[in-house]
């Protein structure tokens, strides 16, 4: 019995320790670092909403339709980006009716270009460059990958109708469109590979957008605390690789990681890479038949700055997508060239040291050579 009171008293005291000292020194400790994490330049983002005729994740224009963009856990490169009337990150508003060419750019994070100050992302150059005589849009959301595009083309061509559809291509673009190799919540369109006696085909995945959790989101998204474990110190990616890295540690078949890219993937799926892609290209042409579509594709720029450009694998995915294009009468830019030429010449990186997105010379690197490419091949005529 005496036992048992015993028992009871060191619960009580367990419970009251907790109650009455751990959880008022958590709290204390999150106001201080709320109130540090608040003075420091942290990342903001929009907020996602959903558009549900074409199953795409957009931005939430009764959320902030501006804030700031910082890069790391220094929270270095202050940028600052703002959503304009269609809810995209531009310096423009977009208009339906259509006076003049129009260019739609399409892509990921490299197109929503959080990292640089809006007006300064290369779809806002290449504009600039041509004097405003062209309309360029750009359609940005990050994360989204190859077949996404397509369907964000979709959008695109309903309500703008562009003449010119350019669509910036990474690396993590193929895999991340095989729902197989999709391995968290699958918010964008993904393609589920199908095997028959004869044949391998892909069915086409309609993203799947969780609202159960808005509230909470709502809720982080006001923590700047939150904020900066997110966006600048990348929690859960830091998190994953950690996973990763220890579950192929000591491996023999340890992938090989290039343009932040697993390689191996793309090279020993070379099939069913080269099929990913000419299926979504043979989609594309049927969609946009009436449309000049050009793909743009990023290079090998650590193994520029390392001068190592010929051990790269990234060439070689290149050459795919390049005989890809070419089989589908689908014009194609290969940024790796250029780049080399550039780096070797003048020495300047085209991405931040802490972030593999491109800084301000990149995107004005990418523009500049996109303008020359519209001019060379006299796609604006």
């Amino acid at each position: 019995m005496e036992k048992n009171s015993n028992i009871i008293h060191k619960t009580k005291g367990i419970v009251k320790n907790i109650f009455f000292i751990t959880l008022p020194t958590l709290f204390i400790l999150f106001v201080i670092l709320e109130i540090i994490f608040r003075i420091l330049p942290v990342s903001d983002y929009p907020k996602f909403d959903f558009n549900a005729k074409y199953a795409l994740r957009t931005f939430d224009m009764n959320w902030k339709t501006s804030g700031q963009h910082s890069i790391g856990n220094k929270c270095r490169h202050l940028s600052f980006w703002s959503l304009n009337n269609e809810g995209w990150n531009s310096d423009i508003d977009y208009s339906k009716t259509k006076k003049k060419k129009r260019i739609a750019i399409i892509g990921d994070s490299y197109v929503e270009a959080m990292q640089v100050d809006t007006g300064f992302a290369f779809p806002q150059i290449l504009r600039k460059a041509f004097k405003d005589s062209v309309d360029v849009y750009s359609f940005g959301i990050g994360g989204a990958p190859l077949y996404h595009y397509y369907h964000m083309a979709r959008y695109v061509d309903e309500h703008f109708n562009p003449d010119i559809f350019v669509f910036n291509i990474i690396h993590n673009d193929f895999d991340q469109s095989l729902a197989a190799h999709v391995n968290y919540n699958r918010e964008f369109w993904t393609l589920e590979e199908k095997t028959t006696k004869d044949s391998i085909y892909f069915v086409p995945l309609r993203p799947i957008f969780d609202r159960s959790k808005d509230g909470i989101k709502s809720l982080v998204k006001r923590s700047a605390l939150f904020r900066y474990l997110n966006y600048n110190v990348n929690i859960r990616a830091v998190m994953a690789y950690q996973k990763f890295k220890k579950e192929t540690e000591g491996s023999d078949n340890s992938p090989y990681f290039e343009n932040n890219t697993n390689m191996s993937l793309l090279i020993e799926d070379a099939k069913k890479i080269n099929d990913l892609m000419n299926y979504v290209f043979d989609d594309m042409n049927k969609s946009f038949s009436d449309k000049n579509i050009i793909f743009i594709m990023d290079g090998p720029r650590q193994f520029i700055y390392e001068n190592r450009y010929l051990e790269s694998k990234v060439p070689e995915i290149n050459s795919m997508m390049e005989k890809a294009c070419q089989k589908n009468n689908i014009y194609f830019l290969d940024l790796g060239p250029l780049f080399f030429d550039d780096y070797s010449q003048n020495k300047i990186r085209f991405e931040f040291e802490e972030d593999y997105h491109w800084n301000k010379y990149g995107h004005d690197f990418v523009a500049h050579s996109l303008q020359q490419f519209l001019l060379d091949k006299k796609i604006l005529h």
